[in-house]
């Protein structure tokens, strides 16, 4: 997302499916922790801040602040969750 200078994000999996884990967790889960809303990301110095999240019927709208932890720029980026 940082690299290609992405605004969005379409996720069309579920996180696990089948008892299986098919990704691992990129951004803060405000749906399984309301009180986590950011995350570091030492290896890549990024962090992510969930500022929104909006629950439709068969998807899950997040808005996330990126900021790169050495310059200091942020992006806003969008992700579709199809649930």
């Amino acid at each position: 997302v940082w690299q290609q200078e992405s605004r969005a994000i379409v996720m069309l999996n579920r996180v696990i499916e089948k008892n299986a884990v098919k990704c691992s967790l990129y951004w803060p889960d405000g749906e399984r922790n309301s009180h986590v809303n950011e995350m570091v990301c030492e290896d890549v110095r990024l962090k992510i801040t969930l500022e929104a999240e909006e629950d439709k019927s068969y998807f899950v709208v997040r808005r996330f602040t990126v900021e790169h932890l050495d310059t200091k720029e942020t992006k806003e980026v969008s992700q579709h969750h199809l649930v």
